[in-house]
């Protein structure tokens, strides 16, 4: 029951009460007799699953025009971001079709008018009322001017990005803008643009159907064929406003509390450049077509495991960004229509809601418990919808940051297929590809079903990300896709992300593993070496006190002398005080001389993970041996892969446990590393924790 609810959510199908009736409105073409039949099969389940809110009592009521309109919640955020930075083009929304053909120029800028006479929206502007509170204002006559502009066909591509970028003042308005580029005799390109606190992907769809239709109309002469609107997009805001102070929403907004309380923002996806200060909100886009084998294979998975296509390419674009991030707390953001019931499905405005979907991919699960996860979490989201995402954001308090979005900075969309596309008598019409140069989000994956297969587009930062890793990326996608329709079951950790020559350059060409370090030393016999070749060089220095590399042989040979005779030896572990200083050094010299390993203890530490660290220790040394101690060492029997030292984990999820570092991994850090060739007179500074690992290269 769940998964028909979703699927029909996913195609904008609207359930309903009335009674003991159910009612439904669907938008043209997705509701199939397969959909239908299901649907009314499964009435009394679907009946009981309906909440409190999509009940017939919903109504909107008419409000009164003379006072201030309030702005709807999604639109005030849109008027706060304009008022924070005023003239941003990021939340323009353009569209051009290019026409072949004989226009009824007359007749379309007839249906370009009649459409702005329908919808109130169009005729909106907004400003701040005398409390600084920002409201509508409805302009009961005003027409759209349509430019007309020549424009060879060699330069349309950039006339339509300069016109998609030409900012909106939304207290003057017109918030819509319509122009026509003829390009030839009979060939035309009609633009519109308009600001997205006035609609969003539905509407365009709604405006392109109306604008078929009354052009086919006013073509043939004929009077309008559209009814009369029932509603109008004010009095929806005016009604959400009033709806977000019930006890219902006040549920939600719990859940909401509950579900997002902690989350980390920003996601540490791994970028170019690091995040500039203030969002500028300059944006690319970038496509990548997926084979119809691969989406027939992606689909046929879907049905399989019970979620549709929408869960299956989320999912999997969050296992990437948990793979890319090294994180398993992956929040991001997916719109959702929020239209309340049938009267509001044929209105142009801004209804749309995002939805903020948390995922927990802890315990590298495989693909399918993943998809078992993931759908948990998009029906608790669809069934707490009512919320507007503004007023969670404001119930959360998070730090807000104006480098970027509250609660998630990536986003993904699965965008319905096709375009609508207008149609006029006599011609043909054909989208020009998306005019983008904005991105709200550090990242939007659109998918997109094709004719042919499946498509894959990047809506991306340019402040954050080049081109190019952004290219990897969605290659990594197609790759991850196809590895989880050759087999669900692979875990996450397991999940193909990079083709043979990345691997290939990652593992071989990086990994410096073709160039040869002693791996059979142990870093006591290294250091002998060094010593007998250059004994009177200085080897620590601290304070007024210089040691050669002699004397610190030495002295290292008396403390291995004195720990062979306490009967420590090869693979025990000895503990020693936790301090930077010329005698930590000799010590860790002395106990590899000896062949045991080091474990630091900070005295600073809870006792109880003292404790643990302690009770690893075969033998704990504390001062330096007499100089009386003899020097003769018996060398013990170690290997390179042989512990060297022992550092243990916080333990905030349960016991500290010991990680041992062996001899090899010492020596190719320090005696061939691919970043710090030291020179003889050079000297390092033991300015690091000895608990912390970045001591070991220092000493």
């Amino acid at each position: 029951m769940n998964d028909l609810i979703e699927e029909l959510r996913q195609r904008d199908i609207k359930l309903w009460r009335d009674g003991d009736n159910l009612r439904f409105s669907a938008p043209e073409g997705v509701l199939s007799p397969d959909l239908k039949a299901r649907m009314l099969a499964s009435k009394v389940e679907l009946l009981a699953q309906l909440s409190d809110s999509q009940t017939a009592a919903a109504r909107i009521p008419h409000i009164n025009r003379s006072e201030g309109i309030p702005l709807s919640f999604p639109q005030e955020r849109l008027w706060v971001l304009d008022q924070l930075e005023p003239g941003l083009s990021a939340y323009n929304v353009a569209h051009c079709w290019r026409i072949s053909g004989p226009l009824d120029v007359g007749a379309l800028e007839r249906s370009l008018q009649e459409i702005t006479r329908r919808h109130e929206v169009l005729r909106t502007t907004f400003s701040a009322a005398k409390d600084a509170t920002p409201v509508q204002i409805i302009h009961p006559s005003r027409t759209l001017s349509v430019r007309q502009a020549s424009v060879p066909a060699s330069e349309l591509l950039r006339f339509a990005q300069e016109e998609a970028e030409r900012p909106f003042d939304l207290a003057a308005g017109p918030l819509l803008r319509a122009t026509l580029a003829r390009l030839g005799e009979e060939e035309h390109a009609l633009l519109l643009t308009w600001h997205h606190i006035i609609s969003d992907a539905w509407s365009c769809a709604i405006f392109a159907r109306e604008l078929s239709a009354l052009h086919a109309a006013f073509h043939t002469h004929q009077p309008s064929p559209l009814e009369d609107l029932p509603l109008q997009y004010a009095d929806f805001a005016s009604w959400q406003r009033e709806k977000c102070s019930g006890p219902a929403v006040a549920t939600q907004l719990a859940f909401w509390r509950e579900r997002l309380g902690g989350a980390r923002s920003p996601l540490p996806v791994p970028a170019d450049r690091p995040r500039p200060s203030r969002q500028s909100y300059r944006g690319a886009l970038l496509t990548r077509e997926l084979s119809g084998e691969l989406a027939t294979k992606l689909r046929n998975l879907a049905r399989a495991e019970g979620v549709t296509l929408f869960v299956l390419t989320l999912t999997a674009f969050k296992a990437l960004l948990a793979r890319y991030c090294g994180e398993t707390d992956i929040c991001i953001g997916s719109p959702i229509a929020q239209r309340p019931n049938v009267e509001s499905e044929s209105l142009i405005g801004f209804f749309l809601n995002m939805l903020a979907l948390r995922s927990d991919f802890s315990g590298d699960p495989d693909f399918r418990e993943l998809l078992r996860r993931e759908r948990s979490v998009v029906l608790d989201a669809f069934r707490h919808q009512d919320v507007p995402f503004e007023k969670i954001v404001e119930e959360l308090h998070p730090v807000r940051d104006l480098s970027h979005h509250p609660v998630f900075q990536i986003a993904f969309v699965l965008q319905p297929p096709g375009e609508t596309v207008p149609a006029f008598a006599g011609t043909t019409v054909s989208p020009l590809p998306p005019l983008v140069t904005t991105a709200k989000f550090d990242l939007t994956l659109f998918v997109e079903e094709t004719r042919d297969g499946m498509r894959a587009m990047m809506e991306y930062s340019t402040d954050q990300f080049d081109a190019a890793t952004v290219e990897r990326m969605l290659e990594s996608l197609e790759l991850l896709l196809a590895g989880i329709a050759t087999d669900p079951g692979t875990p996450l950790s397991r999940l193909p992300i990079l083709n043979a020559a990345q691997q290939n350059r990652i593992l071989t060409e990086w990994s410096g593993s073709d160039q040869p370090y002693p791996s059979g030393q142990t870093i006591a016999e290294r250091f002998t070496e060094c010593a007998a070749k250059d004994p009177d060089a200085i080897a620590v220095i601290e304070g007024d006190e210089r040691l050669t590399y002699a004397d610190l042989d030495a002295r290292a040979n008396r403390v291995a002398h004195f720990l062979q005779s306490k009967k420590i030896c090869a693979g025990n572990f000895v503990g020693l005080r936790a301090e930077r200083s010329l005698a930590f050094v000799i010590k860790v010299l002395g106990i590899a001389k000896a062949g045991g390993a080091y474990i630091p203890l900070d005295e600073q530490e809870p006792a109880a993970r003292l404790a643990v660290m302690k009770a690893a220790c075969a033998f704990v040394i504390d001062a330096e041996p007499e100089s009386s101690t003899p020097t003769d060492v018996v060398p013990p029997a170690v290997r390179s892969d042989g512990p060297a030292y022992v550092l243990f984990t916080s333990g905030s999820t349960g016991i500290p446990k010991g990680v041992i570092v062996p001899h090899q991994g010492i020596m190719r850090l320090v005696v061939n590393n691919d970043y710090a060739p030291f020179r003889a007179d050079d000297t390092v500074a033991f300015a690091s924790n000895v608990c912390f690992d970045a001591a070991t290269f220092e000493i």
